[in-house]
């Protein structure tokens, strides 16, 4: 047998000769008709509310809900599931955007969307290669005002330039509002610029809570310590000139999810100046409203820099939460838009105008359009009005990331009013084998445990009191094994189960008393390997890879 030496220049062509190429082009293309390379999927986008989930796994158990993202901010919620494609499926699926995208009106409730999303299937990276970062645009016991909006889409504009830029890498997740990190929390609401680090700044003083705040994480090709520094280094000198806080991901040995290492500290007088720069009326207000949209596609680099590069051609707009996930290699991107060009008074009329701008006429349960290209200009115009022209180049590049992705929309929604917001949360994790195990076991049990633990603080499923779902992932790992991730926020009467001399303690006794009743509820067919309740992200279970 004669050997070939694959390095050879003269028997490169011969190896991946253009025929070669085109018969492997052509195969890909037939395999991505082919039905099973759809993903279905679901998108509500709903008025937050506590239950919402454990009413929608509770009511539809046959649905498989397995690879899941859930999130809840500024009383807008939102639920994505993924769900296995039906043995009997048809054998090819249509080209271009796929399958038509039906909508369900639940009035008051929730929108939801049901389609067919194509997978990347060349997008591959390494879990363990991966950038995290955290940035805070101020202190947690700051309100959302209208100027944080715009701080949050200049924020991941120079996340995403860093992605593209820097790493030439793909943006894996990003999540705002988010918790700060623990070891820093005294400093920010003292403002200090300089703080020795001693035993006494670990010990918790209060319960943590939500700020305004970016965390974000990029999939690093080659994980050098020289693309590492550069990355931070870029990240920093953005925070030092905005007044910005920021924190990376601590990555050494024995270090888990949700440990930081601080880099830079809040700056007063230089966010005050950021936020001087391009001054307009009712900054300092809260938003009224938001509009959420959520951008279903092949996950691929530079889709997020895209829709972010657009909406700053519209300098009204802006960002007050955001959260992104890569699920099956399809690339999740939600966003609430919101702006202080319109009136609470005319979101009756933008509901109606959104509705008529993607529904098909005589037929409410299917969109009429969803192509980011067109649709994304059409909401944009409606919200801030005309006199707005992006540049040929922004729209081509627009055209060309997420040209082939879904955008769904709506609907217009109030955000509640400050003193409804404050919540307190807990973080959850499991991991258990089975292969019929999916989101409903574990999920389902857990919700079971805090209702029955807690009934006169918590309430019912649906009670305004009950616990809610601020952020949730569950993936399927290696198809018998299913772990998740979540944070739970529960109302302010929680607290009296705390104990209020030592509130660390209170709060390790009261996850210990969860974490018992919840594993007591599972049924012992499904083989737990971890199950964790914490006040802290870092405690959680000890996983061999990361979840998100």
């Amino acid at each position: 047998m004669t050997s070939v030496n694959r390095d050879t220049p003269e028997l490169a062509g011969d190896l991946v000769s253009p025929r070669s190429m085109a018969e492997l082009a052509r195969a890909g293309f037939s395999m991505v008709r082919q039905r099973k390379m759809r993903v279905p999927y679901q998108v509500h986008h709903v008025a937050d509310h506590p239950g919402y989930l454990d009413k929608l796994i509770g009511s539809e158990p046959s649905a498989g809900f397995i690879e899941t993202l859930t999130t809840a901010a500024h009383g807008t919620g939102l639920v994505i599931v993924t769900q296995a494609v039906a043995t009997g499926a048809g054998a090819r699926a249509p080209i271009g955007a796929g399958d038509p995208v039906h909508v369900q009106q639940v009035p008051g409730v929730a929108r939801r969307f049901s389609g067919n999303a194509v997978p990347n299937v060349s997008f591959v990276y390494d879990s363990a290669n991966v950038f995290e970062g955290l940035i805070a645009i101020g202190r947690r016991d700051v309100p959302l005002q209208r100027r944080h909006a715009r701080a949050i889409l200049d924020i991941m504009a120079k996340i995403a330039e860093l992605a593209v830029g820097t790493a030439r890498a793909p943006i894996l997740s990003l999540q705002s509002p988010v918790q700060l990190p623990l070891r820093a929390s005294s400093d920010l609401a003292a403002d200090r610029e300089d703080r020795d680090e001693t035993p006494q700044d670990t010990r918790l003083s209060s319960w943590p809570s939500d700020v305004i705040a970016v965390r974000f994480s990029i999939g690093l090709a080659t994980s050098t310590a020289k693309l590492r520094l550069r990355l931070a280094k870029e990240a920093a000198r953005f925070c030092e000139d905005n007044g910005f806080a920021f924190w990376v991901a601590d990555t050494r040995s024995g270090f888990r999810a949700g440990s930081w290492f601080p880099i830079c500290r809040h700056d007063v007088k230089r966010l005050r100046a950021y936020f001087e720069r391009s001054p307009e009326k009712g900054d300092g207000e809260q938003p009224q409203w938001s509009v959420p949209l959520t951008f279903v596609g092949p996950a691929r680099v530079g889709a997020i820099k895209s829709i972010v590069s657009y909406l700053r051609c519209y300098p009204p707009v802006g960002v007050i939460a955001c959260s992104m996930s890569i699920i099956n290699d399809v690339a999740f991107i939600h966003l609430q838009l919101t702006t202080s060009a319109i009136q609470t008074a005319v979101l009756e009329a933008v509901n109606k105008g959104l509705d008529q701008e993607t529904t098909v006429p005589g037929n409410d349960l299917q969109l009429a359009q969803v192509k980011p290209v067109t649709l994304l200009p059409v909401v944009l115009a409606g919200l801030v009005g005309g006199g707005f022209d992006p540049r040929p180049d922004i729209v081509a590049n627009l055209t060309r990331k997420v040209g082939d992705f879904h955008l769904l929309v709506g609907p217009a929604r109030r955000l509640p009013l400050i003193c409804d917001q404050r919540r307190w949360a807990l973080w959850v994790s499991w991991e258990m084998a089975g292969q019929k195990a999916d989101l409903s076991v574990p999920f389902l049990a857990l919700y079971d445990v805090l209702r029955n633990l807690m009934p006169n603080s918590i309430g019912g499923r649906e009670s305004p009191e009950g616990p809610n779902v601020e952020y949730l992932i569950c993936r399927r790992v290696r198809y018998a094994v299913l772990r998740g991730k979540g944070k739970i926020s529960f109302p302010n009467s929680i607290q009296s189960l705390v104990a209020r001399d030592d509130i660390q303690a209170g709060l390790a006794a009261l996850c210990e008393q969860i974490e018992d009743g919840w594993r007591a509820k599972l049924d012992p067919t499904y083989q737990v390997r971890e199950l964790t309740v914490s006040w802290r992200e870092t405690w959680l279970g000890h996983w061999v890879a990361p979840v998100d």
